[in-house]
């Protein structure tokens, strides 16, 4: 599996535009958990953008209707409390695990 340079450049920008809205986010509410522990909340702020956008879209970039979308969702995650991205993750784990048959029949 090779990457595209346009992939790499589109996913590094979806990364970039998701640690900048928890950036963003930190500055708004005021509150200093430490370097590390605003270096983290920042850097999750990014990764739980990429994995999102990257789900979303699968696979097949050709398909992007507009990467300015895909951004405008990216920042908007990561601008997101730490509570809502936690439900965003949880709903993507919970939707890969019916995908590849991981949960039984209840749903658990």
């Amino acid at each position: 599996m090779d990457f595209q340079k346009v992939e790499i450049v589109f996913y590094s920008a979806v990364s970039l535009f998701g640690i900048v809205g928890g950036v963003i986010r930190l500055c708004r509410d005021n509150v200093n958990y430490g370097v590390v522990g605003n270096l983290g909340r920042c850097l999750s702020s990014g990764l739980v953008s990429f994995g999102v956008v990257g789900i979303w879209i699968g696979p097949n970039t050709g398909s992007l209707v507009s990467p300015f979308y895909y951004l405008a969702a990216a920042a908007l995650i990561g601008f997101s409390s730490s509570d809502i991205q936690e439900k965003i993750f949880n709903r993507v784990i919970g939707v890969l695990q019916k995908k590849f048959g991981l949960t039984d029949s209840k749903g658990e």
